[in-house]
């Protein structure tokens, strides 16, 4: 969260750029499943520390998830009216959802960037729970949404309450960053000002 600046910053980095290189080589070359993991790992430990170390790459990936994961969340909404069959449409929106709040967090860092922290978190425990209740059922219905596939849902009840865990705890890591965890603390000026704060 927020509190914990520089760790959120470097698990972003790690954990996006880990998971994009590892679909990236998986489906382009014919190396064993510990040299993915190893290269993967790699690439993620040093996006991590730029992240870490540039504030401002951290801050834009952030805000570049949230759009990502908010984009997507839409995507689950419009598919129950429409069934969108033009590929470049879901990744126009991805990408202009994604970029314009990337830069809309390098402007209004703090909110944003509890948003996001608090939306990426939500994804990660509903991408948990769905590996070990179903086998990443719902990743790979994200997956066809984002491709403009064809495959639906299954209407299982428990699907649907993993997928609503995901707006259950992202409203929950908002609340908790808002009143309690991030609201003495800013980034800019460092723990400092956050004890003194506390102690005035």
């Amino acid at each position: 969260g927020y509190r914990c600046f520089k760790v959120s910053l470097f698990l972003l980095g790690f954990i996006f750029a880990t998971l994009v290189t590892f679909v990236i080589i998986n489906n382009h070359t014919t190396l064993p499943i510990w040299g993915l993991i190893a290269v993967s790992l790699a690439v993620g430990l040093f996006c991590g520390l730029l992240t870490t170390f540039v504030t401002y790459c951290g801050l834009f990936l952030g805000g570049f998830a949230f759009g990502f994961f908010i984009a997507l969340a839409g995507f689950f909404v419009v598919e129950f009216f429409y069934h969108i069959t033009i590929k470049w449409i879901p990744f126009g929106i991805l990408l202009g959802l994604s970029l314009l709040l990337g830069l809309l967090t390098l402007r209004f860092q703090k909110p944003l960037f509890i948003m996001a922290t608090s939306m990426v978190g939500g994804v990660l425990l509903c991408g948990g729970i769905d590996y070990f209740m179903e086998g990443y059922l719902l990743l790979e219905y994200t997956w066809h949404r984002i491709v403009a596939g064809h495959q639906l849902i299954d209407h299982c009840w428990i699907t649907w309450v993993i997928l609503g865990i995901w707006p259950l705890f992202f409203v929950a890591g908002i609340i908790v960053q808002f009143a309690k965890t991030g609201r003495r603390y800013n980034h800019r000026a460092g723990m400092l000002v956050l004890q003194l704060t506390v102690f005035d």
